[in-house]
């Protein structure tokens, strides 16, 4: 009787070990569970996040991608040979946008965030996360491409063109005409301007340096709507 009740007792014991077993490893089931839920929430909400920042950001840069398009139009016009069969105020439109330089500059608060916080790490799909890991350094070798053009207009073209033009501050300014005389004076200021060989120089090889920016620029703007295109998919994925 006493082997019997000894016995009994095992089984109890082996019984309430087995069910306390059990009862941790469901409740460390629930709070993985309830983990990935919470993990996969804070992606989705992150990535609706930086999928809205990028969308914004691509809009800045179509429209600063078009202001160079636009610059490199505007050289060819300028320095062509018949810009001078034009009126003046033409001519010094033309001239602006083509001595002008762009730059693009996103915002990327979310972006920084997500990434020097490590909450990248809980983007599950391996290819988008390498994906957004190196959208910044697209980002840089663009902006590089356009500081190169930046850098060569402030130390070369504006150089010339401050050393060189007739600029008289309130005709810049649109804020009086061109009387007679200066608008003689003006168009044989233009006329000798462009008849320099170092000028034209310069746009040509500046003309060099926005064509390679418009390659880059395509070929960044692919990568940017395929990043957008592929978070997207993950959202619905998730959302599902």
């Amino acid at each position: 009787m006493k082997q019997n009740k000894v016995r009994t007792y095992i089984w109890y014991a082996m019984g309430e070990i087995l069910l306390v077993v059990i009862g941790i490893l469901i409740a460390l089931q629930i709070n993985n569970w309830n983990q990935d839920r919470l993990e996969r929430l804070e992606e989705l909400n992150s990535l609706k996040s930086l999928t809205k920042e990028l969308s914004d950001n691509l809009e800045i840069f179509d429209r600063d991608y078009a202001r160079h398009l636009n610059r490199r139009a505007s050289i060819m016009e300028f320095i062509s040979d018949d810009i001078l069969e034009n009126e003046l105020t033409y001519v010094d439109s033309i001239s602006l946008v083509a001595n002008y330089s762009w730059t693009y500059d996103p915002s990327l608060g979310i972006y920084n965030s997500i990434i020097s916080s490590g909450k990248i790490s809980i983007f599950q799909n391996e290819e988008l996360r390498s994906s957004i890991s190196s959208l910044g350094d697209l980002i840089n070798d663009y902006q590089e491409e356009e500081q190169l053009i930046r850098d060569f207009s402030n130390d070369h073209l504006s150089i010339a063109i401050i050393s060189e033009f007739i600029m008289i501050p309130e005709i810049v300014a649109g804020l009086r005409e061109r009387t007679e005389l200066e608008v003689r004076a003006h168009r044989k200021n233009y006329e000798d301007f462009l008849n320099n060989r170092k000028i034209i120089n310069m746009y040509s090889l500046l003309l060099y340096y926005i064509y390679d920016l418009e390659n880059e620029g395509r070929l960044f703007r692919q990568e940017f709507v395929q990043l957008i295109s592929d978070m997207e998919t993950e959202i619905e994925r998730l959302e599902k």
